[in-house]
C-alpha cells in the first residue's frame, strides 16, 4: 500500500508540475521582457516585481519537492533591503540578488523538463493500463489483429 501511495504522490507531482511550470514560464518571460523593454522608470519596478513573483514560485516548487522526497523544505537566503529603506530600495534589491536570477533560470527551463516528464509518465501509464487490461477488450479484436498485438508486446 505504501508503494501505491508513493506512486500517486510522485505522479501527482509530475502531472501538476506542467501547469505550474507553464505559468511560471509565462510570468518569467513576460515580466523580464517587459521590465527590460520598458522605460527605466516603469521597467525596474516591473522587473523587481517579477523577481518577487518568481521567488514565490521557486518557494512553491521547493515545498512540492520536499513533500515528494519526504524531507524538510530548504530555503535559500535572499538578499533583503536594509531596515528603514524606501520603496525604491525594496524594488531594486531582488534585481541585484543572484538567487533571484537563479529562480528566473529555473522558471524558464522547468517548462521543458516538465513537459517531457509529463509526456513520459502519461505514455507509460497508458501502456501499462492498455497492456494489463488487454484481457478485457482483446476478445473484441479480430484474431489476426490480436495475435499481432500480442506478438509486438
Amino acid at each position: 500500500m505504501i508503494a501505491i501511495r508513493r506512486l500517486g504522490v510522485n505522479a501527482g507531482y509530475i502531472v501538476s508540475g506542467l501547469p505550474l511550470s507553464a505559468t511560471t514560464f509565462v510570468l518569467a518571460v513576460h515580466g523580464v521582457v517587459t521590465g527590460i523593454g520598458a522605460v527605466v522608470v516603469l521597467g525596474l519596478p516591473i522587473l523587481g516585481g517579477t523577481m518577487y513573483v518568481l521567488r514565490w514560485f521557486a518557494d512553491l516548487e521547493r515545498r512540492r519537492i520536499a513533500a515528494v522526497l519526504q524531507s524538510p523544505v530548504v530555503r535559500p537566503l535572499y538578499r533583503r533591503p536594509p531596515p528603514g529603506a524606501g520603496w525604491v530600495r525594496h524594488v531594486l534589491t531582488p534585481i541585484g540578488d543572484v538567487q533571484g536570477w537563479l529562480d528566473l533560470l529555473h522558471g524558464v527551463l522547468i517548462l521543458v523538463v516538465s513537459a517531457g516528464t509529463v509526456a513520459i509518465v502519461l505514455g507509460l501509464t497508458g501502456l501499462v493500463l492498455g497492456g494489463s487490461l488487454f484481457w478485457a477488450y482483446g476478445w473484441v479484436l479480430d484474431a489476426t489483429v490480436a495475435q499481432s498485438i500480442v506478438a509486438v508486446a
